[in-house]
């Protein structure tokens, strides 16, 4: 199922608005990524659990490259954009409230990356979405191809911060 989404659903994705990006005046394609999708971050943050989660990504990450390559002749930017740590645990299906053990669980997951000397700060869902838009409207030429992290949690080779801050 995983990869399903994650790597299936972004190519069925861009199959489909392809035409219509490439009529359209702004020629980006943005799919939404995870760090945990590389072995340096994998490495870096001890993580052995979630594999069929992390080589989805991974896999992701591959497919999104090949689809840089390959549309930058016809002037498309196509990057990865991670949405850092964001606290879901209160978007629980309609009508159950915040989920208490999940939002605890990704309190575990900043100390995690706090002990590892990595910063890293749970995000409201709004405050991710902010910043996601503000990497995308900054969005360059130069970083067809590349992993953005809007709030640079984590720096990798191959990885930039797509705003400062």
């Amino acid at each position: 199922m995983q990869f399903k989404a994650n790597v299936l659903g972004v190519v069925h994705s861009i199959h489909a608005f392809y035409p219509l990006l490439r009529a359209g005046p702004t020629k980006q394609i943005v799919v939404i990524a995870s760090e945990v999708g590389t072995a340096a971050f994998t490495r870096a943050a001890g993580l052995a659990d979630g594999a069929t989660y992390g080589m989805s990504k991974a896999a992701s990450l591959l497919t999104v490259t090949k689809y840089a390559l390959k549309l930058a002749p016809e002037g498309f930017t196509v990057v990865n954009l991670s949405p850092g740590l964001v606290d879901t645990s209160g978007t629980a299906a309609v009508g159950e409230g915040p989920d208490p053990a999940e939002h605890a669980r990704m309190g575990l997951i900043v100390g995690h990356f706090a002990s590892m000397g990595q910063k890293a700060v749970m995000q409201t869902p709004a405050q991710s979405v902010k910043l996601q838009l503000e990497a995308i409207d900054g969005l360059t030429k130069e970083q067809n191809g590349l992993m953005l992290s809007p709030t640079a949690e984590v720096c990798l080779p191959g990885m930039t911060a797509a705003v400062q801050g």
